[in-house]
């Protein structure tokens, strides 16, 4: 299956969205996911979770924030992850 990233940002455009909160998986790859994000589209890094802690910047709302490196299937939340999921 080939990925159609048109499609991809007319339905998610937050992904390219400059200046957004973030919360990283406290491991490499969420650090340079972070990194990236932060460099590129000047993101900001408010947390990390591991899936069992969340641990966050005062004042900071998690629903408001992009999770990175994590894939989060729940209504209302956003999230970014590059795990294989299902192997056919």
């Amino acid at each position: 299956m080939k990925l159609d990233y048109e499609k991809l940002l007319q339905k998610h455009p937050w992904i390219l969205e400059k200046g957004q909160d973030c919360i990283l998986s406290p491991d490499s790859d969420g650090l340079l996911c972070g990194l990236f994000m932060s460099h590129y589209l000047d993101w900001k890094i408010r947390g990390f979770y591991d899936c069992k802690v969340l641990l966050l910047k005062k004042g900071i709302v998690p629903k408001d924030c992009v999770f990175l490196d994590m894939e989060i299937y729940r209504k209302g939340v956003r999230s970014v992850g590059q795990h294989m999921l299902l192997f056919n």
